[in-house]
């Protein structure tokens, strides 16, 4: 048919291949991340690829978009929600947790659309975390923008929220969107409520 596709099978305990799914796209497509929901099984995928099959359109960059996918056990799309980027844009840190809840961490540079329209990062690289609930309707998003490279080295769902990794490379800009914590550069670990509001941070120091 023509196009990008990605490919995604769930195996039994055996080994042996129960159900196959694939995303398609026009061009361009990987699978960010997939996690499979602890009750009930639902298995969610996150992916990004190129809307235009253009290598060099007439004005820009090419036309990027990031997608979330929610698939029962069994197999079966119960929904996907699609979203634009101007620039670079990759989601690799998924969790689901006990309410079915939808936790992203990722990474973009340029503007991304995280459902509350456009977004520009502010340094080379911004740390993205983006909440959903189990409809795939956006809850919150936060971003951590300094003048550095930043990004979500992993993230884990809980009751009270998330806990994630984040490594920050500069400064944060006076004027900043994101989250309002003046860490200095290197790994913190950082809380956030289930609000998506900042309980905590902390930099680690790593030997």
């Amino acid at each position: 048919e023509g196009g990008a596709a990605v490919a995604f099978a769930r195996l039994g305990v055996d080994g042996t291949t129960t159900w196959m799914g694939d995303e398609r796209a026009p061009a361009g497509d990987s699978i960010g991340a997939i996690a499979v929901a602890p009750r009930g099984g639902d298995i969610v995928v996150v992916d990004g690829y190129t809307a235009s099959t253009s290598r060099r359109p007439p004005q820009g960059p090419p036309p990027n978009r990031w997608r979330i996918s929610r698939f029962s056990g069994g197999g079966q799309l119960r929904w996907t929600k699609d979203y634009a980027a101007n620039g670079f844009v990759r989601f690799d840190r998924l969790a689901v947790d006990e309410g079915g809840n939808i936790h992203l961490g990722g990474t973009f540079d340029g503007g991304i659309d995280v459902g509350r329209g456009l977004q520009r990062s502010a340094g080379q690289d911004d740390a993205v975390m983006v909440d959903f609930d189990a409809e795939g309707n956006v809850r919150w998003a936060q971003f951590i923008a300094t003048h550095g490279s930043d990004r979500v080295a992993a993230l884990t769902a809980t009751a009270d929220g998330i806990f994630a990794i984040v490594e920050v490379g500069g400064p944060r800009p006076r004027e900043s969107p994101g989250l309002p914590f003046d860490g200095e550069p290197g790994t913190h670990l950082v809380r956030l409520g289930t609000d998506g509001d900042l309980r905590s941070s902390k930099r680690l120091e790593l030997g």
